[in-house]
């Protein structure tokens, strides 16, 4: 059983660190390639199957190279609510869908904890207890052509972020992950700004 508690803290950390000092995550991508091997990379706590190989492992390494400006994203306890609601319920159904039980998109369901302006995306991972880990399988984002989920976590137009993490009943836990360029918090949770509270 992992402590989401943490896990969210370090994926919030890592993805800063991602962003921002891009050199030393991309001295761990190389490191990585060295365990590949017929498709499949051998991780720290487990072995990840790869449907392209190096390759895109190696856009990534590239992406990074790219001088941008990013800054760290704020945390925002809305997203949070939201992302940590959803991870929970698609874990409880087995599912992986951006609609929940009631049919509900992203932006309904934001609605109803914060305003939101500007971009905003919601990131699924399923499996993984590893913060890094959790962040390379979306970052390299092998088999999607679009690299969606790449271009988003680079993306230097979000500021803030929110994150939930829970036991999912088929994949073992699911982390899902909102971005948005501006949030205006409700009320009754602008003061819980930059606190994690597992709901």
């Amino acid at each position: 059983m992992i402590e989401r508690h943490t896990l969210v803290d370090e994926l919030i950390r890592d993805l800063n660190l991602i962003r921002t000092e891009p050199i030393n995550y991309v001295h761990f991508l190389e490191e990585r390639k060295q365990h590949h091997l017929y498709n499949c990379i051998r991780a720290p706590s487990h072995i990840v199957k790869s449907l392209e190989g190096t390759q895109p492992i190696d856009e990534l390494i590239n992406d990074l190279g790219i001088p941008v400006t990013m800054s760290p994203l704020n945390w925002s306890y809305a997203l949070h609510t939201v992302a940590d609601i959803f991870s929970h319920e698609l874990g409880s159904s087995g599912t992986t869908s951006h609609f929940d039980s009631r049919g509900r998109d992203l932006k309904t369901r934001l609605a109803e904890r914060c305003a939101v302006r500007g971009k905003v995306v919601e990131l699924i991972q399923v499996s993984g207890t590893e913060s890094k880990e959790i962040l390379t399988e979306m970052l390299v984002d092998d088999g999607l052509a679009t690299r969606k989920r790449r271009r988003n976590l680079l993306d230097p137009s979000y500021h803030h972020i929110g994150i939930g993490v829970a036991p999912h009943s088929i994949y073992g836990y699911i982390t899902v992950i909102i971005l948005a360029e501006m949030v205006t918090e409700g009320a009754d949770l602008a003061n819980k700004n930059g606190t994690y509270n597992s709901t």
